[in-house]
């Protein structure tokens, strides 16, 4: 595809080849660099001095956008079938770098969905008469393929059936089925993309062109359509509220190349008639996209605001019609900066599926969970998590990318959403509004799921927030000071990191160390702790213990003010009122004494659990 010329001399424009032409002489650098036709592209304008002028600003655009597709695309293609190839030979009226091709067969595909069934065995195995010699000579796979095999003949038949009744003129030529049906057809249903066929076919001109969801086309695409011959009328159906046309190309993306036909005309003033009412939300989900995209002219239907169309799924207010649900976790960008994902919202992700299929399961009523995410990255992690596991369940379905429900949960970072200055700002200061706002942690199974996932990726930041997720759910109060705060910010061991955590969790839930104690050090300036050392893990054996012990009071460096080391089991014992043989005024003083040492005011007393 390339040759021993430079980048810089590749760069072709609609002056110099045709646009197939350009595509074939890219190389593997062409199609890398990001900066191939960043000069040369140009802002697509809102009106055109002519129809040359039109289809003209479109060429550079599209051009760097196939350069980005082709690119985006490299990985599927790594994995697709292929062939070898017995015939080439130019297609001229295609341009000059296009060739006609033939190949032997195709490899690395799959058939019905089994990789160990390649398409030759099958397409073999269905010209046998009958089902018994498919038993006889393929046993392992034979029973899915009768059963396939027997469908497939049956539908067949029936469809012939069906098209005797007609009374069809009889044709064995693919190319004179096809002229037939589309000659005799009244309606004719196709993608915008895919409408270029109908140049080549004799069929009477079509009077009318309708565009369904034509806010989510890029105008080329619905030019496409709409120069067939004999159009009269054209109606675009869309809604510029909603996503936009994909552009994976930057350059393409900032000279407009994702602008839909149905937004230009918008946008010159071409009046547009709103269907103003909704049947398919409820009320709670409708609320803020009315308020906020459509002035509240949206009307909701009778049937979404009667009482049978809220559904309880599980408890109430949490999982009500319209949550959105604040999830603590970091994202991860992958796939070379193009995507993002976040492990922590796909565990509460699986959670909340699993708590709602135990809830579901006994039902006779049929649930649907539908999962969307705007990020591919997550949808794949989503769909690799899980699997199949809820595929063959009668009832219960999990659509991951598609959603159409009664109820509406969303999953995010609502402090880091709340100050991204879009409408994902709006959408969350609405739902604290509202209160449709919850935090995860308020659910046992969610925070379960979000602990577990923040210890299992090594997510143990927010341990220097004393109002962390991990602990606020805690039977007692935790409070950390600046130096623990400093001291733990300084570990480099994940594993310590985690047994820190481990140690905060047991405390703050009212475990008490019997034998095992850690020492709180004291600092005569300010009485706090300096440094923290902490290994302590209940299942370690005694020689490992001593072990940890040893090197932690050999690295250990504190002064003492006078008052002593204090006995974390010692202080607990005292608040928790133990020691009954103490005095009440004596009892009084020695914790006086245990919340001085430990830099606590009156306003920090902890609770008693």
């Amino acid at each position: 595809m390339g040759g021993e010329c430079s980048s810089k001399d590749r760069v072709v424009t609609k002056k110099t080849l045709g646009f197939i032409d350009a595509v074939f002489s890219w190389s593997l650098e062409d199609i890398f660099n990001d900066n191939l036709y960043k000069d040369q592209v140009e802002k697509i304008p809102v009106s055109f001095q002519s129809t040359e002028h039109y289809l003209g600003s479109y060429v550079l655009p599209l051009l760097e956008e196939t350069r980005a597709a082709i690119r985006s695309a490299m990985e599927s293609i790594a994995r697709a079938p292929y062939a070898e190839v017995t015939y080439l030979n130019e297609a001229k009226p295609h341009g000059t770098l296009s060739f006609d091709v033939n190949v032997d067969y195709w490899r690395n595909r799959t058939v019905l969905f089994r990789e160990d069934v390649v398409s030759e065995e099958v397409e073999e195995l269905f010209l046998l008469s009958t089902d018994v010699k498919l038993l006889r000579q393929n046993a392992e796979t034979s029973l899915l393929l009768c059963s396939v095999r027997s469908q497939c003949l049956s539908v067949l038949k029936a469809l012939r059936d069906s098209l005797q009744e007609l009374k069809l003129p009889s044709a064995r030529n693919k190319d004179s089925i096809i002229r037939f049906c589309f000659q005799t057809a009244s309606l004719l249903f196709s993608t915008a993309c895919g409408s270029h066929k109908l140049y080549k076919l004799e069929m009477k001109p079509l009077n009318v062109l309708v565009i369904d969801e034509a806010a989510q086309l890029k105008e080329c695409e619905s030019a496409i359509p709409l120069q067939l011959p004999g159009i009269a009328h054209s109606f675009l159906i869309g809604d510029e509220w909603q996503l936009p046309a994909t552009v994976l190309s930057n350059v393409s993306d900032e000279a407009g190349f994702g602008r839909s036909l149905f937004q230009r005309l918008t946008t010159l003033g071409h009046s547009k008639h709103l269907l103003n009412i909704q049947y398919r939300m409820h009320p709670s989900i409708s609320c803020f996209p009315n308020a906020r995209f459509y002035s509240n002219q949206i009307l909701d239907a009778p049937c979404v605001k009667h009482r049978s169309y809220e559904k309880h799924y599980l408890p109430w207010p949490m999982f009500g019609p319209y949550s959105f649900i604040n999830v603590c976790g970091r994202e991860e960008v992958v796939d070379a900066g193009y995507s993002h994902r976040n492990m922590v919202e796909l565990a509460v992700v699986q959670r909340l599926v699993r708590t709602l299929y135990k809830a579901w399961n006994g039902s006779r009523e049929k649930l649907s969970v539908g999962i969307i995410s705007p990020y591919a990255a997550q949808v794949v992690a989503i769909q690799e998590k899980l699997g199949g596991k809820y595929e063959k369940i009668d009832g219960f379905v999990v659509k991951v990318k598609t959603v159409d429900g009664h109820s509406l949960w969303i999953l995010g970072n609502g402090e880091t959403l709340a100050k991204s200055e879009s409408a994902w700002e709006a959408l969350v200061h609405d739902a604290k509004a509202r209160s449709c706002f919850y935090n995860a942690d308020k659910d046992k199974e969610l925070a379960k799921a979000t602990l577990d996932a923040k210890k299992a990726l090594n997510q143990l930041d927010d341990l220097r927030n004393g109002h962390s997720a991990l602990l606020k759910s805690a039977r007692w109060k935790v409070l950390f000071s600046d130096c623990f705060r400093m001291s733990l910010g300084k570990l480099k061991s994940v594993q310590t990191k985690k047994l820190v955590l481990n140690l905060l969790l047991k405390l703050s839930s009212g475990c008490r160390p019997k034998k095992r104690k850690v020492d709180l050090i004291s600092e005569s300036s300010g009485r706090n702790m300096t440094k923290s050392a902490i290994q302590v893990n209940s299942e370690l054996s005694d020689h490992q213990l001593n072990e940890q012990a040893r090197r932690r009071n050999k690295h250990k460096e504190a002064r003492n003010d006078g008052a002593g080391s204090l006995k974390m089991g010692d202080a607990i014992a005292f608040v928790r009122g133990e020691r009954k043989n103490l005095r009440r005024k004596e009892k009084r003083a020695r914790i006086e004494q245990i919340k001085a040492n430990l830099g606590l005011s009156d306003s920090q007393r902890t609770p008693m659990p």
